[in-house]
């Protein structure tokens, strides 16, 4: 649980940097991993009550460096 835990605090400490699309897009599939990983894992209930504020903070920050990097790369003219 506290690995789990530190690679979602790491996710969004990542998100939170700028990225560019590939890296960001890389993020998101490892952000979704580790979602499936909370869901899938049993935990006991206030340990999964943690986990998935942070899954959620992960999952929404990730989908923001996203959106950012996109519209970087689009107002850079860089082809995705």
């Amino acid at each position: 649980m506290q690995q789990l835990r530190l690679r979602l605090k790491s996710a969004v400490a990542t998100a939170k940097r700028p990225l560019d699309f590939e890296s960001a897009t890389r993020l998101r599939r490892r952000v979704r991993a580790l979602s499936v990983e909370c869901d899938t894992t049993r935990y006991p209930d206030t340990e999964r009550v943690q986990l998935n504020k942070l899954r959620n903070q992960a999952v929404r920050t990730v989908e923001l460096a996203v959106q950012r990097a996109d519209e970087s790369s689009r107002l850079a003219g860089i082809p995705r």
